[in-house]
C-alpha cells in the first residue's frame, strides 16, 4: 500500500528485504526472510516454497477439499525481540561451524539432506547445538515433502508434517 501511495519501484522481495534490514538493524532481532517474504508474496490459496538463503521460491496449491486448517490464538504473548530466536539461530550458527571444522564445508544446515545430517551430527558435541541442528535439517525435509503433498493434494499427509513440525 505505502509503495503504491509513494510509487516506489521496488518489488515484493525488495521490500521483504527492506523489512528484514529493519528488524536486524532497529529492532535488533537477527530474523530471516520468511515472514516478510510470505506478507510481500502471499498469494492465494497457495503455500510458498521459499530458500531462505537464495530467495528461491515456487507455489503449491492448498486445495483443502473439505479440509480445514485452524489457527489458534492461545492469547501467549511472544515477540522475536525477547524470544529465544536469536539464541537458537545462534547455536544453529554454531553447529555448522562446528562441522566446517570437521571437514563439512557447508555454509547453511539447509545444504544438508537428513540422511547426510545423520552421518555426520556426532561431530556436534554440544546437546543444545545438535538438538536445534537436528530441527532444522528435519524442518528443511519436512517442507520439502510438504510440497509434493500439496502438489499431490493429499492434504491428510500436509497435516501430519504440520503436525510433526509443530512437534519438533
Amino acid at each position: 500500500f505505502c509503495q503504491q501511495l509513494s510509487d516506489l519501484p521496488l518489488t515484493h522481495t525488495e521490500i521483504a528485504l527492506i523489512g528484514q534490514k529493519a528488524e536486524n538493524k532497529f529492532i535488533g532481532v537477527n530474523c530471516g526472510i520468511m515472514d516478510q517474504f510470505a506478507i510481500g508474496m502471499g498469494k492465494k490459496d497457495n503455500a510458498i516454497l521459499l530458500d531462505c538463503n537464495t530467495l528461491n521460491y515456487q507455489y503449491a496449491p492448498v486445495v483443502l477439499n473439505g479440509a480445514s486448517i485452524v489457527i489458534a490464538n492461545t492469547n501467549k504473548k511472544r515477540g522475536l525481540a525477547d524470544s529465544k530466536y536469536n539464541e537458537r539461530r545462534g547455536s544453529c550458527e554454531a553447529a555448522v561451524k562446528v562441522l566446517n571444522e570437521n571437514g563439512i564445508n557447508i555454509k547453511y544446515l539447509g545444504e544438508l539432506s537428513v540422511e547426510r545430517f545423520n552421518e555426520i551430527k556426532h561431530l556436534i558435541t554440544d546437546e543444545e547445538q545438535l538438538k536445534r541442528a537436528t530441527h532444522a535439517v528435519t524442518e528443511n525435509e519436512r517442507t520439502k515433502v510438504a510440497v509434493e503433498k500439496l502438489n499431490a493434494g493429499d492434504i491428510e499427509a500436509f497435516g501430519q508434517l504440520m503436525n510433526q513440525s509443530h512437534i519438533s
